[in-house]
């Protein structure tokens, strides 16, 4: 099941990384997608149809790294990044606080409740809904 869930995480992140990501955002999609939050903002973890656990990454280069992995399918090296503590798996529902919000579409975000209150981590736009 962990498979399934990291393999259609990945489809979305790269369907984010590499989609139209030019487009204004309007506001009338603000109520149906994760688009919207901006820096300063708190929201929730969540990722659409699924139950399980959002993967947070500990730092930028590993964020970027595991986006590599997911471009290559690279199962193995994204269980790797999890198994070193590099991947934390948050509870989806998980509050958070942006903190900063990159251009190609990433946020890094303060967990702001459960195991992982505190730390800062990085995460798909696509993941961080608001309340």
């Amino acid at each position: 099941m962990r498979r399934v869930v990291m393999l259609i995480f990945c489809a979305t992140l790269l369907g984010s990384c590499t989609g139209n990501n030019d487009k204004p955002r309007s506001s009338s999609s603000r109520q149906t997608t994760a688009t919207h939050i901006t820096t300063g903002e708190e929201g929730v973890l969540r990722m659409a149809g699924i139950d399980d656990p959002i993967p947070i990454c500990a730092t930028k280069a590993v964020y970027d790294r595991f986006t590599t992995f997911c471009v290559a399918n690279d199962l193995i090296g994204i269980q790797q990044l999890i198994t070193t503590g590099n991947i934390w798996m948050v509870e989806k529902g998980t509050h958070v606080l942006v903190i900063e919000t990159g251009w190609t579409g990433w946020l890094e975000v303060r967990l702001l409740d459960g195991n992982y209150a505190g730390y800062s981590g990085f995460v798909d736009y696509e993941f961080v809904w608001s309340h």
